[in-house]
């Protein structure tokens, strides 16, 4: 079964409408530039809308800001170089010069991988996809943790994404916004029934 994890929550409402359209996870953002941020204040109102089987990753630059929020899971761009407090989740931003072989096998300490579209000036949610070549070879080679699809994914394409490299799990933000940081409910319910399809295929 694929995995939904709903990222750029911004409110607790929005939190609860992920979990009711069946988020096993939302993403939580730490970079203070981003119009999607989150201070680990604001984060304790988010976790009370929330039921205790949808978790929390949150996305930070550094596993010094990760630790600042009360998290289930990081996401991080760089590995820290001492043991990770959480379990870490290595975003990747996937351009067309990625060496896939080793991104396969050297992930380090992390106990997923997720592929994100690479923007020369966004660190996510920038609605852009990965190529479908580079994507193929991400998804169809052997890996030891599981993967998770970013990137431009959206009620209308997710399925057909799931049904091209079968993830693990997909990641979408932009895809279910009125605005950045501003979901939309018959968005994220129409992406999660796309995903309930393509699991039920």
């Amino acid at each position: 079964m694929v995995r939904i994890k709903m990222c750029g929550i911004t409110k607790p409402a929005d939190a609860a409408a992920a979990a009711d359209a069946g988020a096993s996870s939302i993403g939580i953002i730490a970079f203070e530039n981003s119009p999607r941020y989150v201070s680990p204040t604001e984060l304790n109102e988010i976790q009370n809308a929330l039921p205790p089987w949808v978790s929390i990753t949150v996305v930070a630059p550094n596993a010094e800001i990760a630790a600042r929020y009360d998290a289930d899971f990081w996401q991080l761009y760089s590995l820290p170089d001492g043991a990770p407090n959480k379990p870490i989740i290595q975003a990747i931003r996937v351009g067309s010069d990625l060496d896939v072989t080793n991104v396969l096998s050297d992930y380090g300490m992390a106990s997923a991988l997720l592929f994100d579209a690479y923007h020369p000036n966004l660190m996510g949610g920038s609605g852009h996809r990965i190529s479908e070549s580079v994507a193929a070879g991400l998804f169809a080679g052997k890996c030891q943790v599981p993967r998770i699809l970013a990137g431009g994914l959206t009620p209308d394409n997710v399925a057909e994404a799931i049904a091209a490299f079968s993830p693990w799990g997909v990641d979408v933000s932009s895809g279910i916004e009125l605005s950045p940081g501003i979901k939309c409910r018959s968005k994220m319910k129409s992406f999660a029934a796309a995903v309930l399809k393509a699991n039920n295929c």
